[in-house]
């Protein structure tokens, strides 16, 4: 069954039968991202000139041991580790970098962070942790994140398609966002044709929030064979702890869909669209809201004021999982539901194991 659920971020075409959901998000989500927009611009001026930091190694350490970034961290024992990435598709508008690879050699220290040891960009050795935070941010972002992004399209599609009842509240918004992201010219991701061409209100908001990485490498990166298909299937004896976490959380949703006489093979594509994506989202935005590093121009240092603004709005209004009051779609509160409140309750055992507070954060869409 899994084989019939398309990863693609970009299947995401308003159909007739997705009419109430496009409806819905449009009455409901599309105004409360604006007021979202207008409440970051006051919100980011503040953190600018009164609460933002230059990052620092333990920072750096500390947002790819707690994101999906830990996934693809290795240990050489010692407190020594390695992140390596080769092969990235993502490319900046307003430079000439792009980002193709990189390798993170770092040790790990449980009372002062940690220190990176050598950091080598495109293969070039750098040393500027501005630039440094900056690549990692976006590498996240752009490439590892998105792959929790993957399954919802389709997922969505599955569930409309074979009626699936239980699993109605996981058809909210995620297609409407899919498609105003990889298609929209309001999109903070925007291709070059929106930069030029476009009205100008269009290339007037997208120039308050969005950042410098283009869509289509985004998109190309989305289909580049992710090293998150080679992990080993269990991470129980991790010695990264959000490792151990998430895949804790697996096993939740594993003994959920077995209660709720659901498929089995709906596990992988169900983790990914509730516990991945929100998890990702809250551990990230927790640990970089008001560090220094710019939009994607790769400039490090010698990055621009009004860069290092829109990177503050676009970690606001893209990556901050801040949801509508009364349509959050959080598992929390479908509480009639056998499936969701199996999860929760699990989710809530497993936070107070690892000393997380996760669960109440978890989507039963990719809402944000």
């Amino acid at each position: 069954m899994q084989e019939l659920i398309e990863k693609s971020i970009v299947n995401c075409c308003y159909k007739e039968k997705y009419q109430k959901i496009f409806l819905e998000n449009k009455i409901v989500q599309s105004p409360w991202m604006a007021l979202k927009l207008m409440f970051g611009l006051l919100y980011s001026f503040f953190v600018y000139f009164f609460l933002l930091q230059e990052p620092q190694d333990a920072d750096i350490i500390t947002y790819v041991e707690n994101t999906t970034l830990a996934w693809l961290l290795v240990d050489l024992g010692q407190g020594k580790c390695c992140l390596e990435i080769d092969g990235c598709k993502i490319k900046s508008f307003s430079s000439s970098a792009a980002l193709k690879s990189f390798k993170m050699n770092f040790t790990r220290n449980p009372t002062e962070g940690g220190s990176i040891q050598t950091f080598y960009f495109n293969g070039v050795k750098i040393t500027d942790r501005t630039l440094i935070m900056e690549i990692i941010f976006f590498f996240h972002t752009s490439s590892a994140h998105t792959k929790s992004h993957l399954y919802s399209n389709g997922l969505t599609d599955y569930i409309i398609d074979n009626n699936v009842t239980k699993l109605f509240p996981s058809t909210k918004t995620s297609l409407p966002l899919h498609n105003a992201l990889t298609k929209s010219p309001m999109s903070p991701v925007a291709d070059e044709m929106t930069r030029i061409t476009k009205p100008w209100i269009y290339r007037f908001v997208t120039r308050v929030y969005a950042v410098e990485i283009s869509r289509e490498s985004i998109i190309e990166e989305s289909f580049n064979k992710s090293p998150f298909e080679v992990l080993p299937q269990e991470n129980k004896d991790s010695n990264f702890p959000f490792v151990r976490y998430l895949d804790e959380c697996k096993e939740d949703v594993r003994r959920a869909l077995f209660i709720a006489e659901l498929p089995a093979e709906l596990l992988e594509p169900m983790f990914h669209h509730m516990i991945v994506h929100a998890v990702d989202h809250s551990s990230c935005y927790s640990k970089c809201w008001n560090l220094r590093f710019g939009a994607g121009e790769f400039l490090g240092a010698l990055c621009p004021r009004g860069s290092v603004f829109r990177s503050l709005m676009f970690r606001w209004q893209m990556v901050k999982p801040s949801l509508h009051p009364i349509w959050a779609n959080r598992i929390k509160t479908i509480r009639h539901n056998k499936f969701y409140n199996t999860v929760y309750k699990a989710l809530k055992y497993t936070d107070e194991k690892y000393g997380y507070n996760f669960a109440d954060t978890v989507t039963a869409s990719v809402m944000y």
